[in-house]
């Protein structure tokens, strides 16, 4: 049974920016892109790829390690991109999104998909930062409701900026976050469970395996706390912002664990973490993990998750 065009189009939001082997797969052979606020056009699925992947050497920064007086890390300008609404019937699509910047920046951003042949063949997108309601208009004007029933977002706090707001956000988050990764590597998934949110959309983009919709993203976690005994973690933040009833936090995931049963080795993880706020309390959204570049232990920690999962 052919996929339809909502699915080719989930498909292909949720392989964006990191799977550019799927990306190719759902490009039609003539494939078009469109930015027309720079007013380029890119036309190939090679030459897509070829622009994404240099963007993300032109835009690495160097960041300092916090708490070390002479380590220091690459983190690659690729973003965390999640769709929050899918519109469209036929071959026209429009997607509303959230990209998330290693920086700590979020766009708004509207993707406008034509297909054709089952694939995507002409994709227009606009990018938009986020911006505060002048107070002359409020006398006219309500809180916009967002997709996810919270406020639209508005301009982001960083953390550096000392807000209390961010403040109290990693107050309520860090703890928790630290706790659920910690009992994940030592083999218990139940804290990640309990924290994460079972209410779709959720989507995770892991340094494995990438997924969404919480009963698949559920037994994910389950299958991966049984690989993982005799472990350490801890979460070095980066940035963080919150807006009305979203948050997110990009940082560094130090962790060590025995996989499969060989000795315990360490490795780390660039991730973004985004929440939603739900009945009060924050909970995880969408998860997004790279592997840091030029880790030996880290690739061969993946590697043997990867054995894992194929049962070698």
């Amino acid at each position: 049974m052919k996929p339809s065009g909502r699915e080719i189009v989930e498909q292909y939001m949720q392989a964006i920016p990191r799977d550019w082997d799927t990306v190719r797969v759902l490009q039609h052979p003539d494939f078009v892109a469109e930015y027309p606020q720079s007013g380029e056009v890119i036309r190939g699925p090679d030459n897509f790829r070829a622009a994404n992947e240099r963007y993300s050497q032109v835009q690495t920064e160097t960041h300092r390690v916090t708490g070390t007086e002479d380590r220091w890390i690459l983190a690659p300008g690729l973003f965390s991109l999640t769709p929050t609404r899918i519109v469209g019937a036929g071959d026209t699509f429009t997607v509303e999104a959230l990209a998330t910047y290693p920086g700590g920046d979020t766009y708004h951003v509207v993707a406008i998909l034509e297909l054709r042949d089952g694939k995507v063949f002409r994709g227009r997108t606009y990018f938009a930062m986020p911006f505060e309601a002048p107070e002359w208009r409020a006398p006219w004007v309500e809180p916009m409701v967002g997709p996810n029933g919270g406020k639209s977002q508005a301009r982001a706090t960083s953390e550096f900026d000392g807000t209390a707001k961010v403040k109290d956000f990693l107050e309520s988050v860090l703890p928790r976050l630290r706790r659920m990764d910690t009992a994940l590597h030592n083999g218990d998934a139940g804290p990640r469970m309990a924290m994460w949110s079972h209410s779709d959309p959720v989507t995770l983009f892991g340094a494995l395996m990438t997924t969404s919709g919480w009963g698949e993203i559920g037994p994910a976690f389950e299958w991966l706390a049984t690989t993982f005994s005799d472990g350490s973690y801890d979460y070095e933040v980066i940035a963080a912002a919150t807006s009305g009833d979203l948050g997110y936090i990009v940082g560094i995931e130090h962790s060590r664990a025995s996989i499969g049963g060989a000795a315990p080795e360490a490795y780390e993880l660039r991730v973004t973490t985004i929440f939603r706020r739900e009945e009060g309390e924050w909970r995880v959204v969408h998860r997004h993990a790279d592997p840091i570049p030029d880790s030996e232990s880290t690739r061969a920690q993946i590697a043997r998750l990867g054995e894992q999962r194929s049962g070698g």
